[in-house]
């Protein structure tokens, strides 16, 4: 299984830091991935290393984030539109949007609240901050251990084998990622 993290054009040192501890890679292990790639933008570049069970890909920018995004199973990311969109087309199972919620009025809350619902990714989750995704991915969250078993259960179904949600946004979601 394959995950990816994005982070966008803009800094989000604390989403990037939190892939460094120890609590992500066990994460990733529960869940079955058994590759990361991690854009980490103008962040320092985390010192997470590739091991016997996962390999680590750390890269700044790419001209080609689509290639990660379509190959990848569960993609992390800010709650910016063009990842979003993104993520919406590609074949992802799970998408754990985490808000960069020091920018200018806290606009990714906005849209990452509405995705849960609205998008055809079947496993979708917000979290209103770095410290509120650490939490659910180490099981003290307000998802917790459910999050973790969802992913898991998510993850072995894969996209298709997971329910299409059928919202009126999401149906005009879909369409438009159809033409």
């Amino acid at each position: 299984m394959r995950c990816v993290v994005c982070v966008g054009t803009t800094e989000f040192a604390p989403l990037t830091a939190a892939c460094e501890i120890e609590i992500f890679s066990n994460f990733l292990k529960y869940v079955g991935v058994t590759s990361v790639a991690i854009q980490y933008g103008s962040a320092p570049r985390p010192a997470l290393q590739s091991t016997d069970t996962l390999k680590v890909e750390l890269f700044d920018y790419t001209p080609d984030l689509s290639s990660y995004i379509s190959a990848a199973d569960m993609i992390i990311s800010h709650a910016g539109a063009g990842i979003i969109l993104e993520t919406c087309r590609s074949n992802a199972a799970v998408h754990l949007i985490v808000v960069n919620d020091k920018l200018m009025n806290n606009h990714q809350v906005e849209l990452a609240r509405q995705m849960p619902q609205v998008s055809p990714v079947p496993l979708c989750r917000w979290y209103e901050n770095p410290a509120a995704y650490v939490a659910a991915v180490s099981g003290n969250g307000e998802h917790g251990e459910d999050l973790k078993s969802s992913v898991k259960k998510m993850l072995l179904k894969g996209r298709h084998g997971g329910q299409q949600k059928s919202t009126g946004f999401g149906n005009i979601v879909r369409q438009e990622l159809a033409k």
